[in-house]
């Protein structure tokens, strides 16, 4: 199906990410993003062991965790665990490391990436719905660059 400018942009920023075809969609997705905005930096190759995906508002916090109190509603925090805004890729084996992690710990974990983007996350104050929603169009303002 071919969208052309706004509903291209309201496709892509509400595309809710859950199956194991979208997740590899996704994947390959940052993955051009990532290298696109990072000429000049480390490569990010599309290799299942070595790139995982990651949500950064994890698909199963940990109980008692702070995403409860900053995604107070159920339905609306599976809605932004699946956004694209949510997610990103890490290498090697770092996502169980940060797993179902507070953000301030997850932050070091990006912190340390050699992705830029992940770099760029460890900066973010707080991971909210605003944040997930302004990393969708940052996301989608190289997406459109690039096809």
């Amino acid at each position: 199906k071919m969208y052309k400018g706004e509903s291209l942009k309201k496709s892509f920023m509400n595309r809710l990410i859950k199956s194991s075809t979208d997740k590899k969609v996704i994947r390959y997705i940052l993955r051009e993003i990532y290298n696109y905005d990072n000429q000049d930096e480390v490569k990010v190759f599309d290799n299942a062991q070595h790139v995982n995906l990651e949500h950064i508002l994890p698909q199963s916090p940990k109980e008692n965790s702070e995403w409860f109190s900053i995604f107070k509603v159920e339905e609306e925090r599976e809605i932004y665990t699946a956004s694209i805004g949510n997610l990103t890729v890490l290498l090697g084996t770092k996502n169980s490391s940060g797993g179902n992690q507070d953000f301030e710990y997850k932050k070091n974990v990006y912190k340390d990436s050699a992705i830029k983007h992940n770099q760029q996350l460890a900066t973010v104050d707080n991971w909210n719905e605003k944040a997930i929603k302004n990393r969708a169009e940052k996301l989608y303002e190289t997406f459109i660059k690039i096809w």
